[in-house]
């Protein structure tokens, strides 16, 4: 059914779907109506969007890209290329997302940070060591994965396990420090920890490292270097270098041990004999499993001193 007002053609908006328009429009219908014909290239149809692209630049701020971006739009009067480019638009948009959304970090939790405060400790107290800087964040990880200590990243987690390297690093310096600082105030005149037995027991007091005599020893010799090279840059560049000396000169196992034993006998005589204080020590057969892992790593850490140093040249 079909309503004429006013010599004007309208249509019942609830007629069928497949009744015939008339096949003659006025001219001013033809002009106001909107022509809906996919993908048309009629510049007809977008003569209202310059204007009002026009008066959005004028009442939004825009950047001088994103003008220039709306100026090209305005100019673009196929379908299928503003279909392009708001498909170009979300691609950039993804890609700055991308950009923007870092990937996951892993984070050490703080049992792990835990864990790697107890395995430092006892890796530098550990009277194995063969060198007290150098790759010893490496061997302490090693010694770490052995006792399967959780929350470690798997080995293929390059990223993840030179963060970890970095942290155990951290502390190993901050411990060394510690260590260093306790001797230190061992040697004040009147210090109750100047004999050896008592700076042991001070020195662990807040770890899970038992007493022995080799630890007596190796702190000994710890304390003769502070002493000897107090004013050097790095005193545990000093006794990194005289590891590599004694282990280079010595024929055995038993020379290189009586070189520890010399300094810790001049230790008892210089700050007092052990055996006058209430300490008692632990027999090596009685030592926990976890602290003998850890000793088997120790030994094994290359100094810098002796990674670092330069070969000879060979004279023709």
């Amino acid at each position: 059914m079909r309503f004429f007002t006013h010599n004007r053609l309208q249509t019942d908006p609830f007629q069928d779907e497949t009744d015939d328009f008339p096949s003659q429009i006025t001219q001013d219908q033809q002009s106001s109506s909107v022509d809906i014909t996919p993908f048309n290239s009629d510049t007809s149809n977008f003569s209202g969007i310059a204007s009002f692209i026009r008066m959005l630049k004028q009442r939004k701020k825009f950047s001088d890209a994103a003008e220039a971006d709306l100026e090209l739009y305005s100019q673009t009067r196929d379908i299928e290329e503003r279909l392009a480019l708001h498909f170009a638009i979300a691609l950039e948009e993804r890609d700055l997302l991308k950009q923007l959304t870092k990937p996951d970090q892993w984070v050490i939790s703080e049992d792990l940070k835990k864990s790697i405060g107890i395995y430092v400790k006892a890796f530098l107290l550990s009277p194995t060591v063969s060198s007290y800087k150098g790759n010893a964040a490496e061997h302490v990880l090693k010694a770490m994965n052995d006792l399967n200590v959780g929350g470690i990243p798997a080995e293929g987690d390059v990223i993840q396990v030179k963060e970890l390297l970095s942290v155990i690093g951290t502390t190993l310096t901050a411990y060394r420090n510690t260590i260093k600082t306790k001797i230190i105030a061992s040697l004040e005149d009147g210090s109750k920890t100047r004999n050896i037995a008592d700076l042991t027991h001070e020195i662990i007091k807040n770890t899970t490292v038992v007493a022995t005599l080799q630890l007596y020893i190796r702190l000994a010799f710890l304390r003769w270097h502070i002493v000897t090279f107090r004013k050097s840059a790095d005193t545990w560049d000093e006794v990194d270098k005289t590891l590599v000396k004694w282990r280079k000169v010595a024929t055995t196992e038993k020379d290189l041990t009586e070189s520890f034993n010399m300094m810790y006998q001049e230790d008892k005589v210089t700050y007092g004999d052990p055996a006058n204080t209430r300490h008692e020590t632990t027999q090596p057969k009685n030592v926990p499993a976890w602290l003998k892992t850890i000793d088997s790593h120790s030994v094994k850490v290359l100094g810098a001193v002796a990674s670092t140093g330069k070969k000879r040249k060979r004279m023709e």
